[in-house]
């Protein structure tokens, strides 16, 4: 009687048990498979260890969330599934040693869902499901590399500059007053210097201190001094000011450059725009003498290194 008795107690939790499926599976809402009490009071998020333990399996073939009922049962994992997913969905047998997240994959073959660990379940899921495809959206643009080159132009004036604001604008939407000394200026004059290059600017006062060291003033004040557009230290009673034999132009702009740059001098700030890689193979020398012995010499090389020419190097040497 003793015996009878369980069986009758078991047969009557699986019949509540497919009841409550059954009608999960027709209100079309998610439920939600939990493992064993026993593993229900240690069991936590699961985690890649969990998923990749290696436990017993022993799942017949079956209707999916069945199955998944089962899966939850010898694995200790929580699994959440939607009714219409799982719905006529039917899955293999599954037996062997073998990882949770293996045996997980069987039962899922051949069904088209997927699976994905979220919050404290594994989730299943169909991909794609709730997502909203856009249409290709397409960004065009001016370049913002070095879209004021002057070298090659042939011209003294430069179309965009970027002394005076974060991106290359041109020099009228600029509040300040802003010259630029284009490469072209630089070969006619034959400036080999800053010095050389500042002393014919508008509002740019030029101390020479010796033959290689010089201070720039503007509006009273010194200028601070940037290379491409990045705050550099310069002492000019200890360095030599730049060459110009690397650089593509120089731009100035006077007054309180701070209100740009986020630090600068109440005279103004001198940006020293370096000469870029070329797309095309470029070949430059030039030599100059003159008197009380001055002699110098420039190579300029520039080549793409790619051939798509995504990725280019340039060399200028000079000597004086």
């Amino acid at each position: 009687m003793m015996g009878a008795t369980k069986r009758s107690g078991v047969g009557k939790r699986r019949t509540v048990l497919a009841g409550a499926l059954v009608m999960t599976t027709a209100l079309a809402t998610t439920f939600t498979v939990s493992p064993a009490l026993a593993q229900q009071a240690t069991a936590s998020s699961p985690t890649v260890s969990q998923l990749q333990s290696e436990k017993s399996f022993n799942i017949p073939a079956q209707p999916l969330t069945d199955a998944l009922v089962a899966f939850g049962q010898q694995s200790g994992i929580q699994v959440t599934v939607n009714g219409t997913v799982a719905r006529n969905v039917a899955a293999p047998a599954v037996q062997g040693t073998m990882t949770s997240e293996q045996a997980l994959r069987q039962i899922l073959a051949g069904s088209g869902l997927t699976y994905t660990m979220a919050g404290s379940t594994v989730a299943i899921e169909r991909p794609g499901e709730g997502t909203i495809v856009l249409d290709p959206v397409t960004v065009e643009g001016p370049r913002l590399r070095d879209s004021g080159r002057t070298e090659g132009t042939d011209s003294y004036a430069s179309t965009t500059t970027t002394v005076g604001s974060k991106t290359p604008v041109t020099p009228r939407e600029i509040p300040q007053s802003v010259s630029v000394v284009t490469r072209q200026r630089l070969d006619d004059k034959n400036s080999f210097t800053l010095q050389e290059a500042l002393e014919e600017t508008t509002g740019m006062r030029v101390e020479n201190y010796d033959d290689v060291r010089a201070g720039f003033t503007s509006r009273g004040y010194t200028s601070a001094l940037q290379r491409d557009g990045v705050s550099v230290q310069y002492s000019n009673l200890l360095e030599a000011a730049p060459d110009m034999a690397i650089y593509d132009r120089v731009e100035v702009i006077r007054g309180p450059a701070g209100l740009f740059q986020g630090a600068g001098e109440p005279g103004g700030t001198i940006n020293l725009v370096r000469k870029k890689p070329l797309d095309h193979t470029q070949v430059k020398a030039s030599a100059l003498a003159g008197s009380w012995d001055t002699y110098r010499g420039e190579v300029d090389l520039s080549a793409p290194l790619t051939e798509n020419g995504n990725l280019r190097g340039r060399f200028v040497v000079a000597y004086d």
